[in-house]
């Protein structure tokens, strides 16, 4: 599994390759509190440069993420499996890390 650092500009345009491709998504939020969440999704890169996953099943119903990418210090890319974590090695906001992993069709 080779993984590297990459720049913002570069994940963005992954993702926008994955958004093109309508691959669906699942994104694993580490907070700084310890808790994760996760949830899958479909996949938008904003205009501004924010990442919005969303699940809508309905109305009433629905789970979204969005992700301001450079708010973050660390941006890796684990090729073989198609996900990209962004991290925060300091610690300074509600966030530890996000991986936003592309899922097979």
């Amino acid at each position: 599994m080779h993984d590297e650092e990459i720049s913002e500009s570069e994940a963005l345009k992954y993702m926008r390759g994955w958004q093109s491709d309508g691959s669906p998504v699942e994104v694993v939020v580490r907070f700084a509190q310890g808790l994760i969440q996760t949830h899958a999704g479909r996949l938008a890169v904003e205009p501004e440069g924010q990442v919005v996953i969303a699940h809508v099943q309905g109305k009433d119903h629905y789970l979204t993420t969005v992700l301001d990418v450079s708010s973050f210090d660390s941006i890796r890319l684990l090729e073989s499996t198609g996900a990209i974590t962004f991290s925060d090695r300091n610690h300074n906001g509600a966030f530890k890390s996000v991986t936003v992993a592309r899922l097979s069709q």
